[in-house]
């Protein structure tokens, strides 16, 4: 389940049916089953595939899923849907954050970055290194820092730290969104990225899969 408010509207994703978003206007806190009329659901029921991620963005609110991104529009107490990007290749929509003026995710072809408007390849280039089960990979950002956990092949026959044993991620991409530039830090199974931001100091919070 996925969530987020954009002036004063709530959208929400479900798992089941996971092609439908719901949205409402006036929440009662002390009683999330207490709904306002104000309120109905979408369904998205075309190519893109079932609704993975919503995310507000540049005063809008768009919608992550299997193989594109959709744009919801709300107007008067209705919402429609409308089509913004189909991708080629499956999005793994845990890798979809908000970094500085753009929302950065990972398909199975490569880092791709999105300023609400146009989806575009970066040169962050991991596309050979990817491997085909990437479903565990996740993703968050501090600053204009995007973090991705993930599994690589390296293409060699070492063993690096967690490599040594059963693991699920094996290595972290950095990435600075000012100029693309990258570092990949291997032999870390990663299973969360927390950011922590307070007026003193910000930090990531890492949790792994394995000791």
């Amino acid at each position: 389940t996925s969530m987020c408010m954009n002036e004063g509207v709530l959208f929400c994703t479900i798992k089941e049916p996971a092609f439908k978003i719901w949205y409402a206007t006036d929440i009662d806190a002390e009683n999330v089953g207490n709904i306002s009329s104000n309120s109905g659901y979408i369904s998205l029921e075309d190519e893109l595939g079932d609704a993975r991620k919503i995310v507000a963005f540049n005063e809008s609110v768009f919608v992550f899923r299997d193989y594109g991104i959709s744009k919801i529009n709300y107007v008067k107490n209705e919402a429609t849907v409308s089509q913004v990007y189909l991708s080629n290749t499956k999005i793994f929509t845990n890798t979809v954050n908000v970094c500085g003026n753009v929302i950065i995710f990972m398909t199975k072809d490569g880092l791709y970055s999105f300023n609400g408007v146009k989806v575009t390849k970066t040169s962050v280039d991991i596309r050979d290194m990817l491997t085909d089960n990437n479903d565990s990979a996740v993703a968050s950002s501090l600053g204009n820092n995007y973090m991705l956990a993930l599994k690589l092949d390296f293409k060699d026959d070492k063993t690096v730290l967690c490599e040594e044993g059963t693991h699920v991620n094996n290595a972290i991409v950095i990435v600075d969104i000012t100029d693309y530039s990258y570092q990949i830090i291997r032999g870390v199974d990663v299973q969360s990225l927390l950011p922590i931001k307070t007026e003193v100091f910000e930090k990531m919070i890492v949790t792994f899969n394995s000791g």
